[in-house]
């Protein structure tokens, strides 16, 4: 959450920022890979997406997403299904399921 809040996370903005990818580009939609790109906008995440939006009952923004306590089970279970960081997907796929909500 705190590398997500910083931005200093493993996307390719940041690991372009740091000379670890040659490209700041997302693969996908060919714009910055930035923290917001992945959690609002990215063309590759749309269902995952669409769950987290879902269960948020409320629209997607950064603050409500990364600052909003009642956002975190739901974030945590967006990232692991985006398998975007395959360092934490061990930790991930350890999180209780998420309670139905209806559509």
């Amino acid at each position: 959450l705190t590398q997500l809040r910083t931005g200093h996370i493993g996307l390719r903005g940041f690991l372009a920022r740091i000379k670890v990818e040659p490209s700041a580009v997302c693969s996908a939609c060919h714009v910055p890979e930035t923290v917001e790109h992945y959690l609002l906008h990215c063309a590759r995440f749309v269902r995952p997406r669409h769950t987290l939006r879902k269960h948020l009952k409320k629209p997607l923004t950064i603050p409500i997403l990364l600052n909003t306590p009642a956002s975190l089970p739901a974030l945590l279970r967006y990232i692991h299904s985006t398998e975007r960081f395959p360092d934490y997907m061990d930790e991930l796929s350890r999180l209780p399921p998420l309670p139905s909500k209806p559509d």
